[in-house]
């Protein structure tokens, strides 16, 4: 991911983690970028990497990445989750109907 503390970044560990199952806390976040607020560091977990994370993903450097809207046009590459869209409808109804029962 770019940087850790990036809000698409936090929404889809949250989104892993809730709805998925996926012990975040042990996975190896690598990022590209300082966070957005400097004195924010970053977690244990976290390294820095150089280089370009597509290349990086194709070359088998990394098991997968959060793109957030600029999902590379690239046939080797597929979502980890299937069918994003209609996923992201399903918990956004789900959210929905929580609420609405209050």
């Amino acid at each position: 991911m770019r940087s850790y503390s990036q809000t698409t970044g936090a929404w889809l560990r949250g989104i892993l983690a809730n709805d998925y199952g996926a012990d975040v806390g042990t996975v190896q976040w690598v990022t590209f970028e300082d966070g957005h607020v400097g004195e924010a560091k970053d977690p244990p977990g976290v390294i820095r990497a150089a280089g370009d994370m597509t290349q990086m993903l194709i070359a088998g450097e990394l098991d997968a990445a959060i793109y957030g809207a600029d999902m590379p046009k690239d046939d080797r590459l597929k979502s980890v989750i299937d069918n994003p869209e209609a996923a992201a409808r399903a918990l956004l109804q789900h959210a929905a109907q929580q609420n609405w029962r209050g």
